[in-house]
């Protein structure tokens, strides 16, 4: 069962490269990140970090600066090589919790020669893959793109599972604004409500319900200074072909200024079962599918989303009259994973690495 599940987090991984036009940043020097908590009831660990250089060896630097506990920890990358750093040990140090509350838990990555990262959980049951994404993480508007169909499990614990979303800042006196779709744990739905966080901390913004259409997908995040945010969306039990398997989803965020008007689907494992969330970032978004002309097919207004599953061809097409975050569903059997789709453009980058933690 996890074999299969690797198999389509790598198919998400590598067919997001395949068609970003913002691809090219995240081959960077510097890269910004919050590690999401994730229940220890379902698995949390093994963890890691992923980097992996180009034409130079490059000396990578990982560090908690907001934690003067931690010590930076500092590695060299071979020239077109790549190297595992477990953070295992670490993982009470990183993960971001307690939610409603700022934390000194924002990561901070430097390399002298640019390198690609990602950060993987990887228990037997509940792995997920996120991808850094360097400058292009960094923004000073943001909408939360997650699935709101299916619930998380409810019957794991005794540490419960929940979606949310995590913020880290890049600079001193930052205030960040957040308007909730769906109540979250200490503030409620349609209430705005503003946070302060100096460089490198964090604040974690839980679920407050475990239903699907509970989620806060759509909410709105604003900031006066730019800032990093991860999604995560734990133990998802979707129930697909009768199965009771239930996974984590999640990734790092793009703000509004780096998503797009079009974007492709590639038809997943899933088959019927695929689904693409569409984010609308502004009032009166039209939508095509698999065209864009005459009239669309639906419009969504700021926050609003859009389900579709109708994928009945390898892939599919999405036009929207503003630009729109696009989150797509797939999976093998019960399994499933999910990932943000980047929108068409130029080619990016053309060369991706990656590797296991395990031959399973």
């Amino acid at each position: 069962m996890n074999n299969y599940r690797h198999i389509f987090i790598w198919f998400l991984f590598i067919t997001s490269f395949v068609f970003s036009t913002k691809v090219k940043a995240q081959v960077d020097y510097e890269f910004w990140f919050v590690v999401p908590e994730v229940s220890t009831s379902h698995g949390d660990d093994p963890v890691r970090f992923v980097f992996t250089s180009f034409g130079q060896t490059s000396q990578v630097k990982l560090s908690i600066p907001a934690n003067p506990g931690f010590a930076p920890i500092t590695l060299n990358v071979p020239a077109n090589g790549t190297v595992n750093l477990n953070m295992t040990p670490y993982l009470a140090t990183i993960e971001n919790d307690p939610p409603n509350t700022v934390n000194n838990k924002g990561i901070f990555i430097e390399a002298t020669n640019p390198i690609t990262a990602y950060y993987e959980v990887n228990p037997a049951n509940n792995p997920d893959i996120f991808t850094l994404k360097g400058n292009n993480a960094l923004d000073f508007e943001f909408f939360i793109p997650m699935q709101n169909l299916y619930d998380n499990r409810k019957t794991v614990g005794p540490v419960k599972v929940y979606s949310g979303f995590d913020i880290v800042a890049t600079e001193d006196n930052t205030v960040v604004t957040i308007i909730p779709t769906q109540d979250l744990l200490g503030n409620s739905a349609g209430v705005p409500f503003s946070i302060t966080v100096n460089r490198r901390q964090t604040y974690y913004c839980r679920s407050l319900s475990q239903d699907g259409n509970l989620k806060p997908a759509g909410t709105k995040v604003t900031s006066n200074k730019k800032i990093a945010i991860t999604y995560k969306d734990d133990s998802v039990y979707p129930q697909w072909n009768g199965g009771g398997c239930y996974d984590l989803l999640g990734d790092q965020l793009v703000g509004t200024s780096q998503i797009g008007f079009d974007h492709v689907i590639i038809k997943g494992p899933a088959g019927n079962n695929d689904r693409a969330f569409n984010f609308a970032t502004q009032n009166n978004t039209e939508i095509w599918i698999d065209d864009s002309t005459g009239a669309p097919d639906l419009i969504l207004n700021e926050g609003e989303t859009y389900n579709y599953n109708g994928f009945a061809n390898a892939s599919t097409f999405i036009h929207s009259s503003s630009p729109v975050y696009v989150i797509h569903m797939t999976g093998y059997g019960c399994e499933a994973g999910a990932a943000l789709v980047p929108p068409l453009g130029c080619s990016g980058s053309s060369d991706i690495a990656f590797t296991r933690f395990s031959t399973k």
